[in-house]
Parts: C-alpha cells; structure tokens; sequence
C-alpha cells in the first residue's frame, strides 16, 4: 500500500508542475505594463490547499520588503494547487517546494528578451511572510 501511496505522490507532484507551467505560460503569452520592473508570485493558504498570484509593481526595493504590498500595476488569475502532499507539509516546506518550482519554470523565460518575464526581478512567498528572490 505504501508503493501505490508514493506512486499517488509522485504522479501528483508532477501534476502541480505541470499546472504552474501552464499558468506561467498563460502569463507569458499577456502583455505586462511596460513599467514593471518586479514580479513577485505570493503563495496563500485556502481551505482546498494552497494559491498563487502573480504581482507586478512600478517600482522595488531590496531593503523593502513591503515593496510587494504597494499598489501593483499588474495582477494575475488565482491558481489553486490541490496537491495532497502540500497538506502534509509544514509552510517551510511548502515554501522551499514552491521556490523550486517557479525557479525551474522560469527559468527559459528570465533568459527570453520576448518573455514579460525577461529582466525582472522575481520574487516569491507568503503573504505575510519574507520574500525569496528567485532572479
């Protein structure tokens, strides 16, 4: 029982990797406000698990981590991610899953001059908690 558990696991690991690819892609393909310099993907708790957003804002300050509460010139769709095995996880946990994540999926984006990604800084992280700079 415990292989078909860990099977379960894997399968639905790769299923939350593959629905933030898809939402990042989603985002790519929109237009971002010329004037974004920062992106910060904020993770929240919802009942049915965790959520991200996408921010943009004008302007960001490393000293600053209030820079993502500003108004924001950009904001995203909400994606829900009902990956069981984030319920079992602590928030560090969570956190460190979802850096590697976005980090992963970013990446060939951060390095593409036609990507609204390309040249911003990003971060990521709880609503109410610090940031992680991810580029």
């Amino acid at each position: 029982m415990n292989c078909i558990s860990n099977l379960l696991n894997i399968k639905a690991a790769k299923d939350m990797k593959r629905e933030i690819a898809q939402w990042l892609k989603e985002i790519n393909n929109t237009t971002l406000p010329n004037d974004i310099v920062a992106l910060n993907f904020g993770i929240f708790e919802t009942e049915e698990g965790y959520g991200l957003y996408m921010i943009g804002a004008t302007e960001y300050c490393e000293d600053d981590e209030d820079w993502a509460c500003e108004p924001v010139a950009y904001k995203s769709d909400y994606l829900i991610l009902n990956d069981p095995e984030l319920k079992t996880m602590n928030w560090e946990g969570v956190l460190e899953k979802i850096v590697k994540i976005l980090h992963e999926a970013l990446f060939g984006y951060v390095s593409d001059g036609q990507s609204p990604f390309y040249g911003k800084i990003i971060t990521t992280g709880f609503d109410d908690g610090e940031l992680v700079r991810l580029f």
